[in-house]
């Protein structure tokens, strides 16, 4: 009926891993507003830090649908893959641009030059040299914007000038 004259255990444990170095992956938290505007597939234009002066381009591979939400605010994982080119290495700051919509023949005016007020969009299309006054308030329907410059859907003829105040700098100076 047997003895046991010893017993062997095995165990798998990893001794390497071998990774494809012809290309990166860069993961990205893109707030909920914007996610619906991406598309595995889409072009993302990526520059590198410590490569000044290049761009290179990279596709979306994956897009994540679980969303961590923090504060009220949700993010979503969003992984670009790019053909690896000379001296990127694993690890350096990226800056990543995607698309999602291009718009043709459409006026813009930089966003500062927009007047809100009850919920609707207004422009100045004239000015007073002579007394430096802003006027002829003009009610514009507002199209795409990127933080700097907004479409102007309707509400003004193509031509029209516009008038806003800006400030190249801003002084502060100190009376004591």
């Amino acid at each position: 009926v047997g003895d046991t004259v010893g017993t062997s255990t095995a165990t798998a444990d990893t001794m390497c891993v071998i990774y494809d170095m012809s290309y990166l992956e860069m993961t990205l938290n893109v707030d909920e507003l914007d996610i619906l505007s991406l598309e595995v597939g889409m072009a993302a234009d990526v520059t590198l830090d410590a490569l000044p002066g290049q761009s290179f381009r990279g596709i979306i591979t994956k897009i994540n649908t679980y969303g961590v939400n923090s504060g009220g605010n949700t993010k979503y994982t969003v992984t670009v893959t790019l053909d690896r080119a000379e001296k990127m290495l694993t690890g350096m700051s990226a800056s990543v641009s995607i698309t999602t919509a291009t718009s043709e023949s459409v006026p813009t005016l930089p966003a500062a030059a927009i007047q809100s007020q009850d919920g609707k969009s207004w422009v100045y299309t004239a000015y007073d040299e002579k007394t430096d006054t802003l006027s002829g308030l003009t009610q514009v329907e507002l199209g795409r914007s990127d933080g700097e410059s907004v479409e102007i859907l309707s509400g003004l003829d193509s031509g029209a000038s516009c008038y806003y105040r800006y400030a190249d700098e801003i002084e502060y100076r100190f009376v004591g």
